[in-house]
């Protein structure tokens, strides 16, 4: 519904106004009546109105004051000015802050209804307008905004990796406006627990943070974009090199800032990486690459921090350290020996932080080689989840102690379900000798014979078949064949005698025997009983 205020310092004339309008078969809504322009000038203010009825003159503020400052305020409303003899002239100023309608006193019931239909129309019209011009700059805004993240997944994130083009044309092709100065990468990063927050919550927090990020930056940076990936968020900027020292200071603020809303970001902890600054954009991989070395260092220096990157390259080889821990899980996986992992675990975590110069990007290049190596020996198809698993949870960690804790985990996990493999595989035997017995009660069947089926000589097949099935495989025989008799007897017509030979037996009396040994009835009492 239109909202419609009402403005004249007359009362009569106000009720009048009230009266002589059917306010829902015109779908207008009365969300005001001010009886001087001072009031009339704060609800226009507040209520925001699609049509204000008002007077010309009204004491504090007159009714062409009250159009002006609307105007001014970017206010749209349409205005029907209602005025006596003596207004007339005065209202003709109106027209210059667009008024086009206005009826003169006394009040006719006719000549208001048409007007407010007029303007009724003419404020429908301008809503639609505004609603498609509202839309045409957002898919303009959106459509932008595509063209400047795409200079992220075309170039920068893409792989494989292409020569990103010098400043002119990245500005004409992604819709930039780089200049000359600096260039950089900066890196966002949340970790967290995946087992406690789910997406929403992440994007949630990632937006927050990259507010505070942004606002901070925009008026040192002379453009700048932002692109996130699940819990990363890269931010591309431009500087004049002069204010580099404000850009680091800025960014510093920034972390000041989410530092003391900390209480909001529950367990989750963000870090903040810097990578090197470049003079073109065609450097700008060395920028990006330099800031994942950075980000990689908090696993070291801890996050919730500005993280740079390390200051040296180290050449350090990661599978000289890892190979003598690989043999020690091969080692805990023959003897299924979690001991052995918890303190293989402990003494690499000891080893590797030892090594002169070593940066986190190492140190989480040596834990993916020992997780890789224990994965794929699982000879099972969830290998690959399980890699894919471990990979996300070494990517949310953001301390050395954590990454530690879920390599232990991972390894354990992977023992026990090697473990659980090897116990399957030593009971396969006894599964393929019951489905054997299933399909084959009916017929003769000796030890010997299911044994010879499996593989194994009578003897051990004969110890082995009662460790796992905790029966006798005579008792197991019987108890199968027995359990066949009573549903033959339950649920056919089938004399003694045929059910005794659908059930393996020649002999009725000895099924007979049997029978009453095992269920306490005779064949044709337990028909009569459960028949």
């Amino acid at each position: 519904m239109l909202k419609v205020l009402i403005a004249d310092d007359e009362k009569k004339i106000c009720r009048l106004i009230q009266m002589l309008v059917n306010w829902d078969e015109l779908d207008m809504q009365l969300v005001g009546v001010a009886n001087n322009g001072i009031d009339a000038l704060r609800m226009v203010n507040e209520e925001k109105p699609d049509i204000l009825i008002t007077d010309i003159c009204m004491p504090g503020c007159d009714g062409i004051e009250i159009i002006r400052q609307a105007r001014e305020q970017k206010i749209s409303m349409e205005v029907l000015i209602i005025s006596g003899y003596a207004d007339f002239a005065y209202a003709q100023s109106a027209i210059h802050y667009g008024v086009s309608e206005y009826l003169l006193k006394p009040i006719k019931q006719d000549e208001l209804t048409a007007s407010l239909k007029k303007l009724g129309a003419r404020c429908i019209q301008e809503k639609k307008r505004i609603d498609t011009s509202n839309r045409l700059l957002q898919y303009m805004e959106d459509d932008n905004i595509r063209k400047r993240c795409a200079v992220f997944y075309d170039l920068l994130l893409a792989s494989p990796r292409r020569p990103i083009p010098d400043r002119d044309e990245v500005n004409r092709q992604y819709l930039y406006h780089f200049s000359d100065g600096i260039f950089r990468v900066l890196l966002l990063k949340l970790d967290y627990d995946t087992e406690k927050h789910d997406i929403q919550s992440v994007r949630s927090i990632m937006l927050e943070l990259e507010e505070i990020l942004k606002a901070e930056l925009k008026s040192t940076c002379n453009d700048m974009e932002i692109y996130k990936e699940e819990c990363y968020c890269y931010i591309l900027c431009n500087y004049e090199k002069e204010n580099s020292h404000i850009f680091r200071k800025s960014v510093r603020y920034a972390i000041d800032q989410i530092n003391a809303k900390r209480f909001r970001l529950w367990d989750a902890r963000y870090s903040v990486a810097m990578g090197i600054d470049v003079d073109n954009t065609e450097k700008l991989y060395d920028s990006l690459d330099s800031c994942r070395r950075a980000m990689d260092n908090r696993l070291l220096e801890g996050g919730e921090r500005l993280l740079d990157p390390p200051a040296v390259n180290n050449q350090f080889d990661c599978r000289e350290l890892t190979e003598p821990y690989c043999r020690i899980f091969d080692k805990a996986s023959d003897l299924c020996d979690e001991k052995i992992i918890a303190e293989g675990v402990e003494k690499f975590g000891t080893d590797i932080l030892k090594v002169k110069n070593i940066t986190g990007e190492d140190l989480l290049k040596a834990v993916m080689m020992i997780g890789t190596h224990a994965v794929n020996t699982l000879q099972s198809e969830e290998a690959h989840d399980q890699l894919i698993l471990f990979r996300k949870k070494c990517g949310h960690c953001s301390s050395a102690d954590q990454l530690f804790g879920v390599l232990e985990n991972t390894l354990v996990q992977i023992l026990q379900k090697k473990k659980q493999q090897f116990e399957e595989e030593e009971r396969k035997p006894i599964r393929i000798a019951k489905q054997y017995m299933q399909n084959h009660y009916m017929e003769p069947i000796t030890l010997e014979l299911v044994a010879d089926k499996v593989g194994f000589n009578s003897s051990y097949f004969s110890s082995f078949f009662k460790k796992e099935t905790g029966a006798g495989f005579a008792d197991y025989l019987i108890q199968l064949r027995m359990e066949k008799a009573k549903e033959l007897l339950k649920d056919t017509k089938d004399t003694v005698k045929e059910v005794c030979e659908k059930v393996g037996y020649s002999d009725v009396k000895h099924f007979t025997s049997m029978f009453r040994k095992y269920t306490g009835l005779k064949p044709g009492e337990y028909r009569k009983l459960y028949g």
